[in-house]
């Protein structure tokens, strides 16, 4: 987790495997506070399209009350991501 922390919106093919992969499995990764931290800077920073926003999301559901603390990040998100 600490290394996907470090550089989260440089790696696309890791954030996809964290998340599920291309399976649309569940989520691997294990809570961690520093890639929280990371997914809420992405989330806050996330142009419109692509499958990001989903995978996030399935990140942090898979992490459950854990990762409240990104339910600003993620409603500020919708308008921008409303599917």
């Amino acid at each position: 987790a600490p290394l996907l922390a470090r550089d989260l919106e440089r790696r696309p093919k890791a954030l996809q495997a964290a998340s599920g992969g291309l399976a649309d499995s569940l989520p691997v990764v294990p809570y961690a506070p520093e890639l929280l931290a990371a997914v809420r800077r992405r989330l806050a920073t996330m142009e419109p399209g692509g499958t990001t926003p989903f995978r996030l999301t399935a990140l942090l559901a898979s992490w459950g009350p854990d990762a409240s603390d990104a339910v600003p990040e993620l409603l500020a998100a919708l308008p921008a991501h409303p599917r």
